[in-house]
C-alpha cells in the first residue's frame, strides 16, 4: 500500500519522525513535525522510490494529499 511505502520513505528521509503517527489524515507540518527540508527530502525519496518526477511545487498538506497525487500519477494502492 502507498501509505506503507511512505512510512519507509519517511523513515529514511526523516528518521526522527515516529512512523506510527503516519496516517492518511496526518498533517505533514503540524502532526508529523516535518520542516520544509524534510518535506523536500521526502519528495525526493518518493521520486526515487517510484521512479517518477514530481511537479516543481506540489502543496502537500496531509499524507492523503501525497497518496492522492501518487494515484493520479498512476501509482496503484495495492
Amino acid at each position: 500500500m502507498i501509505i506503507d511505502d511512505l512510512k519507509q520513505i519517511v523513515k529514511k528521509t526523516a528518521p526522527k519522525v515516529d512512523v506510527d503517527k503516519i496516517t492518511e489524515d496526518a498533517r505533514l507540518l503540524e502532526d508529523l513535525r516535518l520542516d520544509s527540508l524534510s518535506v523536500l527530502m521526502m519528495s525526493m525519496g518518493v521520486e526515487e522510490f517510484y521512479g517518477i518526477t514530481l511537479e516543481e511545487f506540489v502543496p502537500f498538506k496531509t499524507v492523503k494529499d501525497v497518496i492522492d497525487y501518487l494515484k493520479k500519477m498512476g501509482i496503484k494502492d495495492e
